[in-house]
């Protein structure tokens, strides 16, 4: 199938999607506006494929959803610019990825159910590289 022929059924899915949640499609931005449940702007399909969310508080969520859930690979952006780039299952961080503050410093490893597990690199935001140890969200060494 063609990419422009996807993206067409991608389109066409989301704005029957919209429609079965009472929002609002906009043609022009091609974003379907949910105002009755305050929940953001969704756009593509954030039940089961590739989606972008964004929060009534401005956090941001591109990529992949199962169940109406973030699970795959995604981009969750914190208003604050903060970022985390990797992995999740059911709406946790799960698997490898990397968590980048807006000071630049940033967390490369593994998370398991939100948490740092195992083996991680820091990198300061001067670029210092430090190795750490976490177990259940808590650093060991």
């Amino acid at each position: 199938m063609k990419q422009s022929q996807q993206k067409k059924q991608d389109i066409y899915k989301a704005k029957q999607a919209c429609a079965k949640s009472g929002s609002s499609w906009n043609e022009e931005l091609q974003l379907c506006i949910d105002f009755h449940n305050q929940r953001g702007i969704i756009y593509g399909d954030c039940q089961k494929r590739y989606g972008i969310y964004v929060y009534p508080e401005g956090n941001r969520y591109e990529g992949y959803w199962k169940n109406g859930k973030r699970h795959g690979n995604g981009i969750y952006t914190w208003i604050n610019g903060d970022k985390y780039n990797g992995a999740w299952k059911k709406n946790k961080k799960n698997g490898k990825g990397t968590y980048t503050f807006d000071s630049g410093a940033k967390y490369i490893g593994r998370w398991k159910e939100g948490k740092k597990q195992g083996r991680f690199t820091y990198i300061s935001s001067t670029g210092d590289v430090t190795k750490q140890k976490w177990k259940n969200g808590i650093k060991i060494n």
